[in-house]
Order: structure tokens, then C-alpha cells, then sequence
């Protein structure tokens, strides 16, 4: 194969993280490698994101009225992980009638994740392309929580 052919090939790729053809396993799927992102990012496993996250994708995290940039690619990832701070995170199921669609288009999840010791949380938008990140941007806002009831505190 000629190199030109190998450039294209590689260009053309899919990292997708399912094969799927529906929308609503994909909307998981790709909500399930977020998670996974920031888990690497965390850790900073430096090596995991190397597979998943594009070499420009762009990483920003505000808070308050100030947007903060991060940097791009793995280094950018890692500063996002850390930054982001998370102890646990939410994301909404798929709660919607299906329908085809091909996991290498661009897609989008929303997830939040929560800061117990700083009580903030902050909500992300991650963005894929061909099934590699090529943005997560978010906003974090201080967090409170607390029970409804009294009576559910006690069961």
C-alpha cells in the first residue's frame, strides 16, 4: 500500500466505541467513554487517552463568569480530569423512541459530575467525531444538596 493509501485509510477510521446501529446505544456508549476519559484523566493515564481523545481536542471548564481554557489533546485532558475534580457523575438514559444511525457521525453526550469535598458540580459536553473526542466543554456551579423529607433519611 502506498502511503498516500495508508493516510487516507487511517484518516477514514473509526474509533466508534460501539457498532450499533441505533441511536440510543450509541448515546450510552458514547456517555460510557466520557466517563472513561475522565477516569483516565484523572488517573492520568496518559496512555488510554492516547486512543480516545483527538490530538487537538479542546478541553475548557468555567466557573462563575470566567471561561477557563485547559489546552488540547492529552496533555489538555489531563489538566481537564484534574481540574474537573469528580466523585461521581450522572447522565440522563436514553428515554426516547430510536432510530438508525451511523456511530461515526459527530456526536454529542452531556454529563455532570459532582466535587462532594468543594461541593460544585460541573456539567460537560463531550463531542466526538469518528468516535474520538474533539471537545469537552463545561461549567461548574457550587452545588447544593439535600433531602426532601425527614423521613427519608430514615429509609
Amino acid at each position: 500500500m502506498s502511503m498516500t493509501l495508508a493516510i487516507l485509510a487511517s484518516a477514514a477510521a473509526c474509533a466508534a466505541p460501539t457498532d450499533a446501529g441505533d441511536a440510543g446505544a450509541q448515546y450510552i456508549a458514547y456517555a460510557e467513554r466520557s466517563l472513561e476519559i475522565v477516569r483516565a484523566a484523572s488517573t492520568g493515564n496518559a496512555d488510554k487517552l492516547a486512543y480516545i481523545v483527538s490530538e487537538d481536542a479542546d478541553f475548557r471548564l468555567g466557573a462563575g463568569d470566567v471561561g477557563i481554557p485547559l489546552g488540547a489533546g492529552i496533555e489538555g485532558a489531563l489538566a481537564f480530569g484534574k481540574r474537573l475534580n469528580a466523585h461521581s457523575y450522572s447522565y440522563p438514559g436514553w428515554d426516547y423512541m430510536s432510530y438508525p444511525q451511523d456511530a461515526c457521525l459527530t456526536t454529542e453526550v452531556e454529563l455532570r459530575f459532582m466535587d462532594g469535598a468543594r461541593s460544585f458540580s460541573s456539567t460537560v459536553k463531550f463531542t466526538y467525531s469518528r468516535g474520538l473526542l474533539v471537545s469537552a466543554h463545561g461549567w461548574t456551579n457550587s452545588l447544593n444538596t439535600g433531602l426532601m423529607n425527614e423521613d427519608q433519611a430514615n429509609g
